[in-house]
């Protein structure tokens, strides 16, 4: 079926805009009382009936039920301690690995080839032989490797190629709170540049590429929605074009796309419109952190991710495609043992296809996966 844009899906979908009160994607502390206990498991009962685990059809290499763990770009600065290593995932029952091969700012874990790449894409001194060292140790030991690479935040392509970089209000390049240029959506070659990197993480052997921070840094009301959302979808179509079915794409999505916005601002204003976007790859991710700024805030982690996965999975069934979802959860701050579990059980009992812990450190709990309750 050809893919749809989001202009002939709303056609398509003869709804109108409904009045809600926009909610922001973290929970704030007001909301619930701090003397207000949150529900244990048992209270939660009756559960609505799992859904069953989606796995995607063109990839049966993909494990039914994902277990993730991102391995950041720091892990790689240094030699591998595989025995260290082993250990973690061991000791937290994942059967998967999130490998930083391009991070926010721009820095590049692999190698690759380009007539727009920077002289600078790394550290310098940095092994390129980490990350193809890596992949093959956990292919070897039958654990699935993801390569993530970030998009839109790329300091060295915006530096090198200044027609590239993403201008705001002020005509000058964007500048993030992390200090980090953004790129702008709307120009091809951005898709094209990233389409290679992509293409060689597929080479070295990740089945599958996840992309993150594909998006407008902000939200951008100025620009309509079709635009934002048509040139996000054209990127993610020329990376898929070139990887020409050599692994998965799967994309990381705010939580605040999930929501139930109006059709004006449905993509949250960063151009992530999981319907459209749906069509054009293999898995949509979810971000959906309970805690994300750290505000130690009262909220059920379990019904959090359970809900941003069922939103999330309704929004890609609209339109039409069999893209499965696997949610982002928190494995950082205020997530211990026990919230982690439940933000898995979250997912896995709306249907979710795996998910994967985020957290900076490679800090993880023992047993963090090991009563879900799909087990």
């Amino acid at each position: 079926m050809k893919a749809l844009g989001y202009g002939a899906l709303l056609a398509l979908s003869g709804c109108q805009p409904e009045i809600i009160i926009l909610m922001t994607a973290t929970p704030d502390a007001t909301n619930t009382p701090a003397n207000t206990p949150v529900p244990t498991r048992a209270a939660r009962e009756p559960r609505r009936q799992p859904r069953p685990t989606q796995t995607p059809p063109a990839f049966p290499g993909r494990p039914a039920q994902i277990k993730g763990l991102h391995v950041p770009y720091t892990f790689l600065e240094n030699p591998i301690d595989f025995s260290a290593f082993e250990s973690v995932m061991l000791g937290t029952g994942a059967n998967c690995a999130v490998v930083d091969i391009k991070v926010e700012g721009g820095k590049i874990a692999i190698p690759f080839e380009h007539p727009l790449k920077p002289s600078y894409t790394n550290n310098s001194g940095f092994d390129y032989e980490q990350v193809n060292v890596l992949v093959d140790w956990l292919l070897d030991n039958q654990y699935y490797p993801v390569a993530r690479q970030v998009v839109m935040t790329d300091t060295p392509l915006a530096t090198a190629h200044r027609r590239l970089a993403y201008t705001f209000y002020s005509g000058d390049p964007y500048v993030d709170v992390s200090g980090e240029l953004w790129v702008d959506p709307e120009q091809p070659e951005v898709g094209d540049y990233n389409a290679a990197i992509a293409v060689a993480a597929a080479k070295m052997g990740f089945p599958e590429v996840q992309l993150d921070y594909i998006r407008y840094p902000e939200a951008t009301y100025d620009i309509p929605i079709e635009r934002r959302v048509d040139a996000i979808a054209a990127t993610l179509t020329t990376i898929r074009s070139a990887l020409r079915k050599r692994a998965l794409l799967t994309i990381d999505v705010l939580d605040d796309s999930s929501r139930d916005y109006p059709d004006s601002i449905a993509d949250g204003g960063y151009g992530q419109h999981i319907a459209t976007l749906a069509q054009t790859v293999d898995g949509v991710c979810p971000m959906l952190y309970p805690d994300r700024l750290r505000r130690n805030v009262n909220v059920d982690y379990y019904q959090f991710v359970h809900d941003g996965t069922t939103r999330a999975a309704e929004k890609v069934a609209t339109s039409g495609a069999t893209t499965f979802v696997n949610p982002w959860i928190q494995a950082y701050y205020a997530a211990g043992l026990s919230r982690i579990q439940e933000q898995a059980d979250g997912a896995f009992e709306a249907g979710a296809a795996g998910v994967f812990a985020w957290n900076s450190t490679l800090n993880y709990p023992d047993g963090m996966y090991g009563s879900t309750s799909q087990e």
